[in-house]
């Protein structure tokens, strides 16, 4: 079931009951450790299981694939065999993000209150990641690379990528 809530997100609900039948690598298939009970949402109708991806627009998947992969070193895969790989992941995790490609003129634009956000572990690879995607700004389309700045717990700054998706690459003090 997809639908659009008030604020403009686009929201998906889907039934993973025999996904792990229907091939889909067990992790994917029940995302969940154990199972909520109606306790955790009583008369709804529903319960929840597990929150296991998002969903961002591109209008030009092979240059959108770059960006992921060499711009944030993140990875482009599919589990679904008919199509071109687009779900974009951090390498030791099992959660994505759907990168679907769309024509321009279908394209919803996001603002930097909807972005994505990528960690790194030191200040030092925050910074190194700074200066580097301004170096590579043209090659990757990037329209804004804003500055460094101080947040709650660490330090961040935000992007904005080819495809007008807003990224925000982060340190968090642990």
């Amino acid at each position: 079931m997809f639908f659009v809530e008030p604020g403009g997100n686009y929201w998906e609900i889907e039934s993973y009951e025999n996904r792990y039948k229907a091939g889909l690598p067990e992790h994917i298939a029940y995302p969940w450790k154990s199972k909520l009970t109606q306790e955790k949402l009583a008369g709804c109708g529903y319960i929840p299981q597990a929150m296991t991806h998002g969903t961002m627009e591109c209008t030009n998947l092979v240059a959108s694939v770059k960006f992921y992969t060499q711009g944030l070193g993140l990875e482009v895969i599919t589990h679904v065999p008919t199509i071109s790989p687009h779900d974009v992941k951090h390498p030791s995790t099992p959660w994505y993000v759907v990168s679907l490609e769309v024509s321009p003129k279908n394209k919803h634009y996001l603002t930097p209150l909807q972005r994505y956000t990528v960690a790194v572990e030191s200040p030092a690879a925050l910074n190194d990641a700074h200066r580097e995607l301004k170096e590579r700004r043209d090659e990757f389309g990037l329209s804004a690379i804003e500055a460094i700045q101080d947040m709650a717990g660490g330090q961040s700054f935000q992007l904005c990528d080819l495809d007008r998706n807003w990224w925000e690459v982060a340190y968090l003090d642990n």
